[in-house]
């Protein structure tokens, strides 16, 4: 059922310049900053699995660290883009605090077309679009995560991190649609799984589609179809609301039982 496959999400640095109320980062003593980044390697492989299922949607530069923090950025997006000419959506999600013109026209250059950022402060749209040169044609996508206006959904992933038990019954869809991939290659079951307790595999050892049709990936889909979170790490600390995209690939994957 790879076709279900409709996001990829990569954890390329674990650097990131703010420590967030909402985000672990915020006590550096439950999680604080390594010097980790995704290899140039686990990128061209992760480029090359998804060429080989002919994957063509989301590519989302996001994860647990500030995506221009990762000294490959660049490189990487170029990577993708010339290994997946048809992908609809190269995207870069951002705190913005290092958006500057230069480096804006450097991330369109690379194959980007897709730029979220997330305001922590006030909001700096205007400022922004005027760093954008004219011929610059990217989707722009502004959230407001400040307390006048604040926008983002947030989950308790310190939480869960932590091993705080819930047990939510509620369905979950995340992991019929959407693919996280740590910066050491590990495929992490969701992405708001901080503490890594959910491990199916990993791309240097195994394929992408492989590890998406999985036992493990299987059994965690099996239950969080019908709600059971109780029966899952780290799902049965989780309290998100899953349901909000993907009822299509739940659906292929139903009709394919």
């Amino acid at each position: 059922m790879i076709e279900a496959l409709k996001k990829i999400e990569l954890n390329t640095t674990e650097i990131c310049n703010r420590t967030c109320s909402f985000c672990p980062r915020g006590n550096p003593e439950v999680y604080g900053n390594s010097k980790n980044h995704m290899s140039l390697d686990t990128v061209k492989k992760i480029a090359d699995d998804l060429n080989d299922i002919n994957y063509s949607e989301l590519i989302s530069f996001v994860g647990f660290g500030e995506p221009f923090l990762y000294k490959h950025l660049f490189e990487s997006i170029s990577i993708f883009r010339k290994k997946l000419p048809n992908i609809n959506c190269l995207r870069v999600i951002t705190n913005g605090d290092f958006l500057y013109k230069n480096k804006i026209k450097t991330l369109y250059e690379a194959g980007c077309n897709s730029l979220v950022i997330s305001m922590y402060d006030k909001d700096i749209s205007q400022d922004v679009l005027k760093l954008i040169p004219s011929n610059i044609k990217m989707e722009i996508i502004f959230k407001h995560a400040y307390s006048d206006k604040f926008e983002i959904k947030l989950v308790n992933r310190t939480d869960i991190m932590l091993g705080k038990e819930i047990n939510i019954n509620r369905p979950c869809f995340l992991p019929y649609y959407k693919m996280f991939f740590d910066w050491n290659g590990d495929v992490i079951v969701c992405s708001n799984d901080w503490g890594r307790q959910g491990k199916v595999g990993n791309v240097l050892q195994n394929s992408i589609e492989n590890i998406w049709n999985n036992q493990l990936y299987s059994e965690y889909r099996k239950h969080l179809m019908y709600g059971r979170r109780s029966d899952l790490t780290p799902c049965k600390f989780c309290n998100i609301d899953g349901t909000i995209e993907g009822e299509d690939s739940v659906t292929a994957f139903r009709n394919a039982i």
